[in-house]
C-alpha cells in the first residue's frame, strides 16, 4: 500500500466515521428526550440501563441508515481531497474517479446486505431477549398466541402492558381477537373483544391508536348487530362516524357505510351496501371489500333474494378463499349452502380450476366486455372483475383476453361453489 493510499483510506474512513458519530448522536439525543422510555429504563435497573438502553436504540437506528452514511462520508471525504489540493496528486498518479470511489461503494453494498440480511434479524431476537420493563412503548414482544379451548382457535394474548404503557399492544390483541371471533361467527366473544379494543382512553386517542380504534369499532357493530345489541350497535356506528379516519378517504366511508348498512333496515340497507362495495373496491384492501360482499350477501339472502345473494357470497367466497381466510371462508361457505347453493370445501385438486362465478367473468371477457360492463351486469365493482380475472389468467396460464376464447372450452371446470 503507497502513500496515496494511506491517504485515501484515512481520509475515507475519518469522514465516515464522523457521519456515523454524528448521525448516532442525534439518534441518541432523540432517545434522550422520550422523558416516559427513560423513566421505565431507570425503573428497570438505574442510570446503567438508561445508557444502555438508549444505546441500544440509537445503534438499532443506525443500522437503518447505514449505507447511506457510507455514501454520504465519501461525498465529504470526496470534497475534502479537493479542498486541501490532494485530489491534484491524486489524478497525477492516473488513478481513476472510480479506483477512488469503488472501495467505499461496495462498503455500502456490504453493509446494505448485512443490515438486511444478518445485523437486523440479530437485533430483533436480542431485542425480543431483552426485559419486558425495558422495551420501549409500542413494542408487541409482549403478545403471544394461544389456543382458546381444547379445539377452540387461536387468539393474540397480552398482559401487563397497559401498566407499562403499551396499551396500544393490547388494543390490538383484542381488536384481532374480535376480528377472527366475527369470523367465526361466535359474536357474543366477538362483541366483548371489540368493545374493549375500542374503549381507548381520550389521551391515547391519536394516530395510529384511532386507526386501531376505527377497525375495532367496525368489529364492534357487526358484532352487536349479529347478536342482537342494537342498542350498542347504534352507539359504536355513531362513534364510528364521529372518528377522523371515517372521513375524506374510500376506505373509512366504506367501512362506515357497511357498517350503516349493518344497522339499518329493511331497503335503506342495500344502497349502502352498495357504497361500501364501491369505496372498498377502490381501494386495496381486499379483505374489506370481500366482507362488504359477504354482509351484503347476507343481508340479501334474509330478503329470500336468492339468486342475487350468490353472486355476492361466491365473490366473497372466492376472495377469502385466495387470501387463506379461513373463518370467513367456512362463514360465507355456510351462507352460500343456506341460499341452496353446493359448495364444496377447497382441497388442492379443485384450488386450479375456475369456479362458476370466475368462468362467466371469463366468458364475458371473451365476448369483448369491459369490467365496467361485467360488473354492471353482476353486481361487482371493476376492480373485483379485474380480481377474478388475474386469478382466471393465471388458473389458465395466460396473459391477455385474446388467449380466452381459445382457453375456456376445454380448461373452464366449474369448482368450489359448484
Amino acid at each position: 500500500m503507497n502513500r496515496i493510499d494511506v491517504l485515501i483510506l484515512r481520509r475515507l474512513s475519518s469522514r465516515i466515521g464522523l457521519v456515523i458519530a454524528v448521525l448516532f448522536g442525534l439518534f441518541a439525543l432523540a432517545q434522550t428526550l422520550d422523558i416516559g422510555q427513560s423513566q421505565r429504563f431507570y425503573d428497570a435497573g438505574g442510570p446503567l440501563v438508561v445508557v444502555t438502553g438508549i444505546a441500544v436504540l440509537a445503534f438499532d437506528a443506525i443500522l437503518t441508515v447505514l449505507p447511506s452514511a457510507v455514501l454520504i462520508g465519501t461525498i465529504i471525504a470526496v470534497l475534502d481531497l479537493q479542498a486541501r489540493r490532494e485530489m491534484v496528486a491524486i489524478k497525477a498518479t492516473g488513478l481513476s474517479i472510480w479506483r477512488l470511489l469503488r472501495a467505499p461503494l461496495l462498503l455500502a453494498l456490504v453493509t446494505g446486505g448485512l443490515v438486511i440480511f444478518v445485523i437486523g434479524p440479530a437485533m430483533i431476537l436480542a431485542r425480543a431477549n431483552l426485559p419486558l420493563s425495558v422495551i420501549p412503548t409500542g413494542a408487541t414482544s409482549n403478545l403471544w398466541i394461544e389456543q382458546n379451548g381444547a379445539d377452540g382457535p387461536y387468539v393474540l394474548t397480552a398482559e401487563n402492558a397497559t401498566a407499562r404503557g403499551e396499551g396500544v399492544g393490547v388494543q390490538f390483541a383484542r381488536w384481532t381477537t374480535a376480528l377472527l371471533f366475527n369470523g367465526l361467527g361466535r359474536y357474543e366473544d366477538a362483541r366483548v373483544a371489540a368493545q374493549q379494543a375500542s374503549d381507548a382512553a381520550p389521551e391515547l386517542f391519536i394516530s395510529h391508536w384511532a386507526l386501531e380504534s376505527h377497525w375495532a369499532l367496525a368489529e364492534l357493530v357487526e358484532a352487536c348487530v349479529r347478536s342482537g345489541n342494537s342498542s350498542l350497535a347504534a352507539e359504536a356506528l355513531e362513534r364510528l362516524v364521529e372518528a377522523p379516519s371515517a372521513s375524506g378517504t374510500d376506505w373509512g366511508l366504506g367501512i362506515v357505510a357497511r357498517s350503516r348498512a349493518l344497522v339499518s333496515e329493511d331497503e335503506a340497507a342495500e344502497p349502502l351496501y352498495l357504497e361500501a362495495i364501491t369505496r372498498l373496491g377502490r381501494t386495496p384492501l381486499r379483505p374489506e371489500l370481500a366482507r362488504a360482499h359477504l354482509v351484503y350477501g347476507e343481508w340479501l339472502r334474509r330478503e329470500n333474494r336468492r339468486v342475487d345473494a350468490r353472486g355476492q357470497l361466491r365473490t366473497a367466497y372466492e376472495m377469502f378463499i385466495s387470501f387463506g381466510a379461513d373463518a370467513f371462508a367456512e362463514r360465507t361457505r355456510r351462507e352460500l349452502l343456506a341460499t341452496g347453493e353446493k359448495v364444496r370445501k377447497r382441497s388442492d385438486e379443485t384450488r386450479g380450476q375456475l369456479t362458476a362465478q370466475e368462468e362467466q367473468i371469463a366468458r364475458l371477457a371473451a365476448d369483448g366486455q369491459t369490467n365496467q360492463e361485467i360488473g354492471a351486469q353482476l353486481f361487482l365493482s371493476p376492480r373485483t372483475v379485474e380480481w377474478h380475472l388475474h386469478k382466471v389468467f393465471t388458473k389458465l396460464g395466460i396473459t391477455s383476453r385474446m388467449q380466452l376464447r381459445d382457453k375456456l372450452p376445454d380448461a373452464a371446470r366449474v369448482g368450489a361453489p359448484a
